[in-house]
Formats: C-alpha cells, sequence, structure tokens
C-alpha cells in the first residue's frame, strides 16, 4: 500500500481543529494509521480516567459546563485545512496539468 502520509500543515490545522472540538479532560481523541495500524493518542483525560460517552445532544458542551469553540475559529481552522490539502498535488482531485 502506497504511504498516504498528510504533509505537516494539514496535520497541524487538523490537530488544532481537533482540539478545539474537545472540551479539556474530557475526552480521548486516537488516530488510526491504515498504513501501520496503529493508534495514536492526540488528546488525553487530565484526571486519568475514561471518559464519558460522548453525549448526541447539541448542547454537549453545556451539559459538561463548558463553551463551545467559538464558530469563527472552527470555520478559520476548516478554511485552512481545506486549502492545506486543496493546495497539496498528492490530495488534488484536478487532473495533471496540461
Amino acid at each position: 500500500m502506497p504511504s498516504t502520509a498528510l504533509p505537516e500543515d494539514v496535520i497541524r490545522s487538523l490537530s488544532r481543529f481537533l482540539f478545539a472540538c474537545i472540551p479539556p479532560g474530557q475526552a480521548v481523541v486516537q488516530l488510526f494509521d491504515p498504513n501501520h495500524g496503529d493508534l495514536y493518542l492526540v488528546k488525553g483525560s487530565d484526571d486519568g480516567e475514561q471518559p464519558s460517552p460522548t453525549s448526541t445532544s447539541d448542547n454537549m458542551f453545556a451539559d459538561l459546563g463548558l463553551r463551545a469553540p467559538p464558530q469563527a475559529l472552527l470555520t478559520e481552522l476548516a478554511e485552512s485545512l481545506r486549502l492545506a490539502i486543496q493546495n497539496d498535488p498528492k490530495h488534488s482531485t484536478a487532473g495533471p496539468p496540461s
């Protein structure tokens, strides 16, 4: 299987996006590497305990007594990630240059 390594700017944008969406001390996020089958811990619970199951409520952050990340920050991060992927020739959906 060919490597699907992402450029550093994509990884940074994705990491910032994940951290903005996850309340501190409330979640464990693991990323799966399909090339090696490894799981990587991105953010763990501050108290070392397993996190509660994710709420499906629209008020998840309020339920936890936290404020949701500012929409402007999430929009900026999503746009940054989109541009990084779009500008990476390995992930381009456009045909080869003519």
